[in-house]
């Protein structure tokens, strides 16, 4: 199996060298006959790569000759690339021709220096087509065949003619999948009726076009588990010792026949008496490496797994899409919500990446570790093969510079000022990755990598500065870098780099100086999320159409920012800021958007048009006094919106031309701040799984929402520094007419986290407030300063793990504070105190330590008399604690421990 991944990388790099020895491309050079030379010689290669196959297995001869030929296609790849760097750097002397960068690109466009490269170039050429020729020289005489015809025409074109079984009898080969053969062979010789011709399938297929595609289930566990015996034994037998880990690697094949072939590849060439330990060992282990869609295909284009023909219509990201799901339906990849369930990660099969180590050259790829201190001179030994380089740690700026055919380098995490200037002369380089460095100025020599197409510098927070030459980077499709200050200068004239598919954020600044907000228009393939800032700074909304944002379908998450008022003080005259928004109107296949600091008096129609919207925030919207149409908005999960001090309401129609259906189907989240005068709300939330308010908002809203009898109880409950919530009753609908308690009505019985923060005029929580509350498991309450009264009886919520009591200073121990720890099973986290000085200052643990192996945090404030319960803890954190006169025998046992008196 390795050996075939070896052919087919060496086919794909003869492929690649193929695709590119076109004439016409490098015309300009006037190298024609030397590429056509190179590109026939090539497809002579090709043609016996077939036979090599065959015999690579069985002849070192032959695969010294597959080393030879990838060799001489990554040279023949150096060639090309450096063709293609000065094919772009034509075109940037050309559109800098009449710019102060004139003076500078001089040198450049001067006879002598385009004497001196072709010359070079055709050198190479040369030397290049040479090596082709022997490579062929020594097919013929180690005797490799050409299984292809030559058919003759301008480029030579090369059919292949691949031997295939003529006969019906197929060798049963196939383990596990008799359901799959069984349908497959159905479908191939059933009849089907087709304008009333009855006609055999396999044959309809190939008179008309490709038939569907037939997608392979994951392997049972019995077709993997005889995929491992017949590959590692002849006589299928396996020792006792291995079957009693049968279940273990069946859990490590993951249903992947290619695992479990490897499996037993690895078995069968070792003796049966270490199989025990090789699979202990080498196969049950576990993958860490997690990264996204987005970071895999940067990886890929690098490499040049992406490249595109001539005349594709498809772009690389796409080609990379179809790739990654062709991998996941395979199983080689696993798609993970490591990071987060919105943002998917992909790691590899612990297995298939063994055996993709194994196959790949470690000549091509190297991880610097300085830190290792591996010798100079045997990482430079191959310096010149490596594409691929990971420093961990420092490098010196000699040292890096003898790479010259890198394409990829990532230099994280360490201190790269040393060796800038050397990366700036790495021109075959497309992907460079700076990340969590600390650099500080990114140098104008680095705009000269013309070949460039990624560009990552995220976390790089010491960066304030981006080089002004970053319009020369005219092949970038991803600038990976976020400054958070508004005050951020863009480089200048962004707009040249049409082929810009990620860009984090976009500060506007002044037009004259090349950073007014019209640079974002010829990005037509920006992709992801992207930041608009400082759009106080727009000049009209004839300036914002320029954007072209309505015709930009793949951004699905964009954010609006104006300057706060504070920040606009300055007498700055801005536009018609409505107008602006107005123009500034996205695609539809937009899934988020964030409007900052908006000053309009309503905001646009389009946006209750935005079909696809699944989140919307609204912030500092200080003059909209209505918020309404969002009812169209069927897809919306997440609301949030606030310091908007004007808004007096928020008003959805209960039914629009007669139909019943209830507005936000599935809103999730709902976030409401600062909203001193809102007063009305929708009351038509079915799917709600959390309510956030906090700040200036009225009690009032938040009974509207927990009462209505429409919205769905959430699961989730935060309340934060809510102004004039005395009771908790005044806001869930306990009181019936009588000024009474109707239990009946209890609106929080699904709450699974209660929690309330810096309530100010917040005196009571009557014991009411949690009956029936059984799924609750966190209840927070904290810095409630005139809480009195607390009385909440615990064993009403048996599920609670997390009690957290801080801070409300008020609170009486003896009888108004919670009671009934011993009701808590799964009680795994207690803070609590200080309390009133004046109370007894006895927490009572009473049935506590019956449940002493589920408590691990334990904080205790305050609390003079108060004896510690009997527990075993991961973690104790003792404040103002006078009751302590001997420590517990239990506390050795602690993974931490934090006391103070």
């Amino acid at each position: 199996m390795a050996e075939a991944l070896v052919v087919d990388g060496v086919k794909f790099l003869v492929g690649k060298v193929i695709s590119v020895a076109t004439p016409g491309i490098f015309s300009v050079f006037g190298f024609e006959k030397e590429v056509e030379s190179l590109g026939a010689s090539a497809r002579q290669i090709e043609a016996v790569l077939a036979d090599a196959e065959k015999k690579e297995t069985e002849s070192e001869v032959v695969r010294l000759w597959l080393d030879k030929v990838e060799s001489v296609a990554f040279d023949a790849s150096n060639v090309f690339s450096e063709l293609n760097y000065q094919i772009i750097r034509q075109q940037v002397k050309s559109i800098n021709k009449y710019s102060k960068w004139g003076k500078v690109l001089l040198f450049f466009s001067s006879p002598t220096y385009e004497l001196r490269f072709r010359m070079k170039m055709s050198s190479k050429i040369r030397e290049v087509n040479a090596k082709l020729t022997s490579c062929n020289l020594k097919a013929n005489e180690i005797g490799l065949i050409r299984n292809a015809l030559m058919v003759p025409g301008p480029a030579e074109e090369v059919v292949s003619v691949v031997s295939r079984q003529t006969n019906s009898l197929v060798p049963d080969l196939v383990v596990g999948r008799d359901k799959e053969v069984s349908e497959i062979v159905a479908k191939l010789l059933g009849f089907c009726d087709k304008d009333g011709v009855y006609t055999l399938p396999i044959v309809a297929t190939l008179v008309s076009s490709h038939g569907p595609a037939f997608f392979l289930e994951k392997l049972g566990d019995d077709g993997c588990w005889s995929v491992i015996t017949r590959k590692a034994t002849k006589d299928g037998t396996i020792p006792g010792e291995l079957n009693a880990l049968k279940d273990q690697i069946l859990k490590r094949c993951q249903g992947l026949p290619l695992a479990a072939n490897v499996i037993g590849g690895l078995l069968s060439l070792q003796k049966k008496e270490d199989w025990f330990s090789i699979v202990k060992d080498k196969i049950l282990k576990f993958g860490g490496d997690h990264e996204g869609a987005t970071g895999i295909m940067q990886l890929w284009m690098a490499e040049g797994f992406l490249d595109l023909d001539r005349g594709a219509s498809s772009t690389m990201e796409e080609i990379g899409g179809n790739y990654l799901r062709i991998l996941v339906q395979s199983s080689l990849l696993e798609k993970t919500d490591y990071y987060s369930k919105y943002h998917p990660t992909y790691r590899i099969h612990d297995l298939v990446h063994d055996l993709t180590v194994r196959v790949s050259k470690p000549k091509r790829s190297l991880v610097l570790d300085s830190f290792r201190r591996r010798k100079q001179n045997q990482v430079l030994t191959n310096a010149e093969s490596v594409r691929t380089l990971f420093v961990k740690g420092s490098i010196s700026d000699e040292m890096l510079s003898k790479y010259k055919s890198l394409r990829l380098l990532k230099a994280s995490w360490g201190n790269i000022t040393d060796y800038l200037p050397a990366i700036s002369t790495l021109n075959h380089l497309t992907h460079l990755d700076l990340s969590h460095s600390k650099i500080k100025v990114l140098p104008e020599s680095i705009c000269k990598l013309y070949n460039l197409q990624t560009l990552r510098l995220k976390w790089c927070y010491d960066l304030q500065v981006l080089p002004r030459g970053m319009k020369n980077l005219i092949s970038l499709r991803h600038l990976q870098y976020i400054n958070y200050d508004k005050k951020f200068q863009m480089p200048p004239e962004l707009g040249r780099l049409s082929c810009l598919q990620t860009l984090e954020f976009f500060n506007v600044g002044e037009v004259d100086e090349g950073r007014g907000i019209q640079e974002l228009g010829p990005m037509k393939q920006l992709e992801g999320s992207l930041v608009i800032r400082n759009l106080e700074l727009v000049q009209g909304k004839e300036a914002a159409k320029v954007t072209n944002l309505s015709k930009k379908q793949n951004l699905i998450a964009l954010g609006f920012e104006w300057g706060s008022s504070e920040e606009r003080r300055d007498g700055t005259e801005t536009c018609d800021e409505e107008e602006v928004l107005e123009c500034l109107k996205p695609h539809p296949n937009l899934q988020e958007l964030r409007i900052v600091n908006f000053m309009g008096n309503q905001f646009p129609e389009w946006l209750g048009k935005l079909s696809s919207l699944t989140e919307l925030q609204l912030q500092g919207c200080e003059n909209c006094t209505q918020l309404s149409g969002l009812y169209n908005l069927r897809y919306l999960e997440t609301l949030r919106f606030g310091k908007m001090r004007s808004l007096t309401e928020w008003k959805e129609a209960e039914t629009v031309g007669g139909d019943d259906v209830a507005r936000f189907p599935r809103l999730r989240e709902l976030s409401i701040s600062d909203c001193s005068q809102l007063s009305a709300t929708p009351t038509m939330f079915p799917a709600l799984h959390g309510l956030w308010v906090s700040g200036n908002v009225k009690p009032l809203v938040i009974k509207n929402i927990l009462t209505s009898g429409v919205a769905r109880v959430p699961e989730i409950l935060i309340i934060a520094s809510v102004d004039g919530l005395n009771c908790l009753s005044d806001v869930v609908g306990l009181l019936d007419h009588h000024n009474s308690f109707s239990h009946d009505d209890n609106h929080l019985t699904s709450l699974k986290m209660f929690c309330i923060f810096s309530c100010t005029s917040l005196t009571n929580i009557q014991n009411e407030i949690l009956e029936g509350c059984s799924d609750l498991e966190s209840f927070w309450v904290i810095n409630c300063p005139n809480l009195v009264s607390c009385p909440v009886d615990l064993q009403e919520t048996p599920s609670i793990q997390e009690f957290w009591f801080q801070d409300c200073p008020k609170l009486f121990i003896q009888n108004d504070t919670p009671r009934g720890f011993g009701h808590l099973p799964n009680l795994s986290e207690v803070s609590i105190g200080p309390f009133s000085n004046d109370s007894i200052n006895y927490f009572d643990w009473s049935g506590l330590s019956s449940y002493s192996s589920k408590l691990k945090l334990l904080c205790l404030s305050g609390l003079y008399h108060t004896q510690l319960p009997d527990q075993f803890l991961q973690e104790l954190v003792l404040v103002d604690f006078g009751a302590l006169e001997s420590l517990p025998d239990w506390l050795g046992d602690l993974v931490s421990d934090r006391i103070w008196k």
